[in-house]
C-alpha cells in the first residue's frame, strides 16, 4: 500500500492528483437544469445540443452555446427503440464528446444505460420505421451534480441548521415585516391575582380597581410617638384578607428611616438615608 497526500509547493501533481479531489465531492450531473438544451432540427432525423456546464468523473465539461453540437438519429428500424443522447471524455484523445447511443430494437425495447465515462442527457423514443422526430419522443434524463459529502460530515462552528428555523428549541425567523411571526411566538396566558398572603416567586398581582369601586379597606396604626406606625390594607370581599402590610420606623432624628412593606409572601424594604443637613441624602431598597 502507498500512502499519498495533496498538495505541497515543489511537487510535481498529475491531472489526475487535481481530479479525485473533484471526484471525492461532486458526481456525475448538470451544473444547471437548464444546461445542454435539445431542440429538433433543421432536418427530421437531426437535433442540436446547446450551451452548458456538466461534471464528469471529475472532469469539467462545457459547451459554450456559439456552436451547438449536431447529432443525428438513425431513421427506424422494423421495430422500435430507444436511444440516449450521453456527453462524456475520450482519454485517449483528451476530448470531451457527445454522442448517439443507438438502443436495441424490440417490441418493448428497453432504455439503455450511459456508457462509462459519459452522462446521459435524453432519452430519444424511435417508433418502428420512423422517418422524423417530435418533441413528445424525447425525455429529459438530466440531473443535478449530487454532493457526495453530505451535510453531517461538515461541520459549521456556530452557524445555525435550516432545520431549526421557525422550530420548537430552534431559531425564530423574521416575516416580511422584519417581525418575528405570530405562528413562532409563546402563548400568552392572562395572569390574574393570587389569593392574599400567597406568591409563586413575584410580588402579588392585585387586580386593577377604579377608583370608585375600589372596597379595599385601609388601616392606619399609630405609634407611642404618635406617628403613623403601620397602614395595612385589607379586602373586605376576602374575609378581611390582608393585602399589604407597610411598617414605619422612626430614626433618633425623629425622621421616617425605614418602611417596609409585606406583600403576596415578599417583603421590601425602604431605608431613607440622611445627610449632616438633616435632609434625605438618598434611598435604599431590598427585596426578600
Amino acid at each position: 500500500m502507498t500512502l499519498s497526500i495533496s498538495f505541497y509547493n515543489n511537487v510535481k501533481y498529475t491531472k489526475d492528483d487535481f481530479m479525485n479531489r473533484d471526484r471525492d465531492f461532486f458526481g456525475n450531473g448538470v451544473v444547471t437544469l437548464t444546461d445542454f438544451p435539445l431542440t429538433l432540427g433543421p432536418t427530421p432525423l437531426t437535433l442540436t445540443i446547446g450551451g452548458g456546464v456538466a461534471w464528469v468523473d471529475g472532469y469539467r465539461i462545457a459547451n459554450d452555446d456559439l456552436l451547438p453540437v449536431p447529432l443525428m438519429i438513425d431513421k427506424g428500424d422494423a421495430q422500435k427503440r430507444i436511444d440516449i443522447i450521453q456527453l462524456g471524455h475520450d482519454d485517449v484523445n483528451s476530448r470531451a464528446v457527445m454522442t448517439v447511443k443507438k438502443g436495441v430494437p424490440a417490441d418493448t425495447p428497453i432504455e439503455p444505460g450511459a456508457d462509462p465515462g459519459y452522462l446521459k442527457l435524453f432519452a430519444i423514443s424511435v417508433d418502428a420505421n420512423v422517418t422524423s422526430l417530435s418533441s413528445d419522443k424525447v425525455t429529459d434524463r438530466r440531473n443535478l451534480v449530487p454532493l457526495k459529502v453530505s451535510g453531517t460530515q461538515i461541520s459549521f462552528t456556530g452557524a445555525v441548521s435550516t432545520t431549526q428555523l421557525g422550530q420548537a428549541n430552534g431559531v425564530a425567523t423574521l416575516g416580511a415585516d422584519g417581525k418575528v411571526p405570530s405562528l413562532q411566538l409563546p402563548t400568552l396566558v392572562a395572569m390574574g391575582a393570587l389569593s392574599a398572603g400567597t406568591g409563586n416567586g413575584s410580588v402579588r398581582i392585585d387586580p386593577a380597581y377604579e377608583l370608585s369601586s375600589d372596597t379595599r379597606t385601609t388601616t392606619v396604626t399609630y405609634g407611642i410617638n404618635g406617628l403613623v406606625s403601620t397602614v395595612k390594607e385589607t379586602d373586605p370581599t376576602n374575609s378581611n384578607a390582608t393585602i399589604a402590610t407597610n411598617s414605619i420606623t422612626y430614626g433618633t432624628n425623629g425622621q421616617i428611616s425605614k418602611i417596609t412593606t409585606t406583600a403576596g409572601g415578599h417583603t421590601a424594604t425602604l431605608t431613607v438615608n440622611y445627610g449632616t443637613n438633616g435632609l434625605v441624602s438618598n434611598l435604599t431598597q431590598t427585596y426578600l
